[in-house]
């Protein structure tokens, strides 16, 4: 089972947890790696792909969407992607509906977007995730390998979790692995983006904590009426709509928001 959700109040007291984990997880070495951070709004969301929340497990469907989207893409992104697994990333960064669920290994990128669409009516979370917890379990590699790099053609284990656009459609494996995307997008590279791309069973990160003795699957709740401050302490550090959409329209959000006149009032 993942480990019990733990109340976190502050960012310091986020930052602590996190760092406990990585201590936990991958040891007390110089190495530069850390866990996954996922943010919910909600703290009662499950962990289930986009693609998954609204209509049942159809390859034939996601195919189609995926088709659409390539065909259009061009004409609204400077960024090109060379092959399937980029066009799939950019598809999630975008809001497409995938098999996919966006991760990052900066901690308070995770937490930022946890908080940064609640009002305060309800608790937001922060999942953490040892990737290579899951990649062993699941396919008994010890290592969370670039995909759809350029640099390293040829075919890969990781693709039979996204068949090709053409061709005869195979059953998906059940359970997720994780997966480092190339940064070829700069919204990709702000945000420190990692993934996990699901199979055939929408909770199935859930699924393989359950069915594990070690466990690198942990949830931290962020009460609504700590919200607002968390916020406050995220900016003050730095963190906000630039940090994540280096563009200029959210740009013009961070200016509007710090010169409101009024700020609307959170409920605590």
């Amino acid at each position: 089972m993942p480990l019990p959700p733990r109340i976190v109040r502050s960012v310091e007291e986020f930052t602590k947890i996190a760092s406990e984990l990585r201590d936990k997880w991958m040891g007390k070495s110089d190495m530069a790696i850390t866990p996954w951070f996922r943010g919910h709004e909600n703290a009662d969301w499950d962990l289930v792909p986009s693609f998954y929340r609204k209509r049942p497990i159809d390859q034939r469907t996601e195919r189609e969407i995926r088709e659409e989207f390539v065909t259009h893409a061009p004409a609204f992104s400077d960024a090109m992607p060379t092959n399937e697994w980029q066009w799939y990333f950019l598809m999630q960064h975008y809001g497409t509906p995938t098999r996919l669920l966006d991760w990052t290994d900066g901690a308070l990128i995770g937490l930022y977007f946890a908080v940064r669409d609640n009002r305060g009516r309800h608790d937001a979370a922060v999942w953490a995730l040892d990737p290579w917890w899951l990649n062993v379990m699941v396919i008994g590699k010890d290592s969370v390998n670039p995909v759809g790099d350029v640099l390293i053609p040829g075919p890969k284990q990781e693709d039979a979790w996204l068949p090709k656009r053409f061709g005869r459609l195979r059953p998906l494996p059940s359970l997720p692995i994780a997966v480092l995307p190339g940064h070829f997008d700069k919204r990709i590279g702000a945000q420190r983006s990692m993934f996990t791309v699901h199979g055939g069973d929408p909770v199935g990160l859930l699924t393989a904590a359950k069915a594990s003795h070690y466990v690198g699957l942990a949830k931290m709740v962020i009460p609504s009426y700590e919200i607002a401050q968390v916020k406050r302490s995220l900016d003050t550090n730095g963190i906000d709509e630039t940090t994540v959409f280096p563009d200029l329209e959210h740009l013009s959000r961070v200016v509007e928001y710090r010169w409101k006149e009024e700020k609307v009032a959170l409920p605590h």
